[in-house]
């Protein structure tokens, strides 16, 4: 049996109408796309959220416990500062992780959009259309 590989000079006759309905990608840029997707859709830091969210509710609550130990006499008197900080710690862990998790969402965007274009890019090139990016940038990627 013989296999259609793209090095050979023969053609693949296709109907008219199924023509405008299918286009041959080679198999390895078929891999290379599915493999940037599988990439992008691996496990995601969704509970990013929530772990900045209780810190923040950790902050207001240690935060909201300062006024009444400041009010108290009988307390050592380490207590009130060591609320103060360990709600200044939270409230900075949680602003950290509100601009790790913003950051990993542009990546994530960015990515999706580079993976649109490529796929923009290999349906032009290989459905009769011209490409925005020429062989040259498509070698590039591979």
């Amino acid at each position: 049996m013989e296999y259609l590989g793209w090095n050979q000079e023969e053609s693949v006759p296709l109907p008219p109408r199924a023509a405008s309905k299918y286009m041959l990608v080679p198999v390895r840029e078929f891999d290379r796309l599915q493999k940037r997707i599988a990439e992008e859709l691996g496990p995601r830091h969704e509970n990013l959220s929530a772990a900045y969210f209780a810190l923040f509710g950790a902050a207001v609550a240690t935060g909201a416990a300062v006024p009444p130990l400041m009010a108290t006499s009988s307390l050592p008197s380490w207590i009130t500062p060591t609320f103060v900080v360990s709600a200044a710690a939270f409230l900075l862990m949680g602003v950290v992780l509100v601009f790790v998790a913003r950051a990993l969402r542009i990546r994530q965007t960015k990515a999706a959009a580079d993976i649109s274009r490529e796929m923009r890019d290999l349906r032009e090139t290989y459905h009769g259309g011209s490409s925005l990016t020429g062989e040259a940038d498509l070698a590039h990627r591979r």
